[in-house]
């Protein structure tokens, strides 16, 4: 899911404070299955104004952030090469995705993870 990138040019901090943003909207209201659902469950856009849970990467579209370079450090934190899928697994728990975004961030600000 990662795409080629100059890392000359890709601003971390901006990545990670994104990052941030999105973890908290998964804290608010996480789904599977789906980037967003309304507050009824209903799918919508995850850019509705009516969107309260996210995916992981449904956060990551709504909060505007680098598309492919976040998708990367998040795939980069937990360990996979299809965030998407591994948000949407059975087993997977709220927590655990808003942990991978912690990490994500974290990674990104300390140098752990480069893109």
């Amino acid at each position: 899911m990662t795409a080629p990138n100059d890392t000359n040019t890709i601003d971390r901090e901006a990545i990670a404070a994104k990052l941030d943003e999105a973890r908290a909207l998964v804290e608010r209201g996480w789904t599977q299955d789906n980037f967003a659902q309304d507050a009824s469950g209903q799918l919508v856009v995850s850019n509705s104004p009516e969107a309260v849970c996210f995916c992981a990467a449904g956060a990551v579209g709504r909060v505007q952030a680098p598309w492919w370079e976040s998708l990367a450090a998040l795939e980069k934190a937990v360990g996979t090469n299809n965030i998407v899928v591994w948000n949407d697994a059975p087993e997977r728990t709220q927590a655990e995705v808003v942990e991978a975004f912690k990490r994500a961030a974290a990674g990104l600000r300390s140098g752990e993870i480069t893109l």
